[in-house]
């Protein structure tokens, strides 16, 4: 029988429920440094490591209350996550800091009000060595907990409606700083079966990832999609993958891998890194789709990666572009098949979807829907749509139960698109524009042409940023993959990037930065952080009556610190 008949109102009753029925099932399976398997779970020791853990944080006193999951990639993760659920409480997954600073993480915990953080020895020792830590927070050290049947046994059954607070899923801060997503159980049950439907998961498909647990595409589509569908899913350490990214494709090849994908950095990743050898010992013709999302898909990417597998089995038609946000839980629409592009002036975009009735173009400066063609902010309503950010009402009330040509309760994605022949075309964040001589640019389709230019120079990523001066100006950054870098191609690179963009899209940069490996600041799923891309623009940017001063050396990590 398919799990999702069961039509379960929210994850508590759900996984209790597989673990009378299916306690035997096989969930998660982790991946060592060869791909081997190192660990699994199946639905029952989910359930009786959980529930275990759940007793104990009921015993804190946390039930209805934030409980922050700090954990490297691994089981320990996805435990603490379902025993924070069971327990009745709610789950805030949050990543590990990318360098040794914690205070984005300990501002998150500040914010959110939360008392509980769940993680393991090393980290708990370094949080509580923080100096800007609350001390009224309790870091604990879930190795330490004993975990047996007496503490399973202890575990209460909590009360819970379809909506309550299932999590806190926080926004990657990509373009503000990060707010914490309410989804309730309602939101993830609708939109577990919505990816259900539009993937085609059965019982028995098999799923393969790198994706951070943290990060609602993993966290909903490779920990919660199994558990909803009976599922069998491997993962693979993100830092793994993109230091080799042949392991994804050897993972999906050895374990007849069905349904994987990501951001369009990891297909373009393995168009560069994966060589001829490797490919000829892969076979990938039982994927049957490969989704891509989180970030703008560019279709010389798609096309790439097409063309450099076809020898190894991979179909180009079960690429699935799709669009989506953490407002409506992951999932909001989504297209398989034939690559659909459209033009619009010299950019070309994907299509992401087909428009449904809950999908809404609306103009930024009349607040009217507008004409099919025309760039508008994206505007959806849905079951999977969150109600709130989390002890933010100035935020929530901006962006939550929007009213569209009188009908009210659609999220503002702060997304731009455009709708052709019934698709739906992803064009940028809202705030990723620069105004120029009465033309918009976007700062994604400007980074898909200066990454493809630099891509065989030893070019790591590029980041376009807007700074304001007599008028706002686009600054580049371009990320090497090595520190030390010749004045002369430094030169060559600013003098084709100019020209190109200035040939095909009409703007001409102010100015152009070499900046060294691990420069350009990211958040934690991998998206550029705009903010703070524009502070270091700032700081390495200098101007002498008007005019650029130049370095003559690379900049390294802490001149830009």
């Amino acid at each position: 029988m398919d799990l999702y008949k069961y039509k379960h109102k929210d994850m508590v009753s759900l996984l209790v429920a597989l673990s009378y029925e299916h306690p035997d099932r096989p969930l998660f399976s982790f991946l060592g440094n060869k791909n081997e398997v190192r660990s699994s779970l199946s639905v029952g020791q989910l359930f009786r490591k959980s529930s275990a853990m759940a007793a104990y944080i009921q015993a804190l006193g946390a039930v209805e209350k934030p409980v922050a999951i700090i954990y490297p990639h691994g089981p320990d993760f996805i435990i603490a996550f379902f025993a924070v659920i069971l327990a009745g409480a709610y789950p805030m997954p949050l990543a590990k800091p990318r360098g040794n600073s914690w205070k984005a993480v300990v501002d998150v915990l500040h914010q959110s009000n939360c008392q509980w953080a769940l993680t393991n020895s090393q980290s708990a020792a370094v949080i509580n060595a923080s100096e800007e830590i609350n001390k009224s927070i309790r870091i604990i050290n879930t190795e330490s907990l004993v975990d047996c049947d007496q503490l399973s046994n202890d575990w209460k059954m909590p009360r819970v409606e379809a909506s309550d607070i299932a999590f806190i899923q926080y926004t990657s801060g990509s373009t503000s700083k990060p707010k914490g997503v309410v989804i309730t159980h309602e939101n993830i049950m609708a939109n577990s079966e919505e990816i259900r439907r539009e993937f085609d998961n059965k019982p028995g498909d098999v799923g393969v990832t790198w994706l951070p647990f943290f990060h609602d595409m993993g966290l909903i589509g490779h920990i919660i999609q199994p558990l909803y569908t009976g599922m069998l899913n491997y993962f693979l350490s993100p830092i793994r993958f993109v230091a080799q990214p042949y392991l994804w494709l050897e993972a999906i090849s050895k374990y007849d891998g069905a349904v994987s994908g990501g951001p369009n950095f990891g297909y373009q990743l393995c168009c560069e890194k994966v060589n001829d050898e490797q490919i000829e010992r892969l076979d990938l013709s039982g994927w049957k789709l490969a989704y891509s999302g989180s970030e703008k898909i560019n279709p010389v990417t798609m096309k790439d990666f097409s063309r450099r597998f076809v020898d190894c089995g991979y179909k180009s038609s079960i690429f699935y572009p799709c669009y989506g946000l953490a407002e409506s839980t992951l999932f909001v629409a989504g297209t398989k098949g034939a690559i659909k592009t459209s033009g619009l002036g010299e950019s070309e975009y994907v299509a992401v979807g087909k428009v449904s009735k809950n999908i809404k173009l609306v103009s930024p400066e009349t607040n009217q829907i507008i004409r099919d063609g025309d760039v508008g902010e994206i505007y959806v309503k849905s079951k999977s749509i969150a109600r709130e950010y989390y002890l933010n009402s100035l935020a929530s009330r901006a962006i939550f139960d929007q009213t569209v040509a009188g009908d009210r309760g659609y999220v503002k994605t702060g997304d731009l698109g455009f709708i052709k022949d019934s698709n739906l075309y992803f064009v940028g964040r809202i705030k990723n524009i620069i105004k120029q001589n009465g033309k918009n640019f976007y700062l994604e389709d400007i980074e898909s042409i200066v990454h493809e230019l630099t891509r065989p120079m030893l070019v790591n990523r590029c980041a376009a940023v807007g700074l304001t001066f007599d008028r706002e100006e686009l600054v580049i950054l371009i990320e090497l993959k090595m520190k030390h870098f010749s004045q002369e191609a430094y030169n060559l690179i600013e003098i084709d990037v100019s020209n190109e963009l200035r040939t095909r899209i009409g703007i001409v940069p102010y100015a152009i930065k070499i900046v060294a490996p691990h420069s350009i600041p990211l958040t934690t799923s991998g998206k550029i952080k705009r903010d703070k891309c524009q502070e270091l623009c700032s700081k390495i940017i200098n101007t002498v009556d008007g005019c650029i001063t130049w370095e003559s050396k690379v900049l390294d990590t802490e001149t830009l610190s």
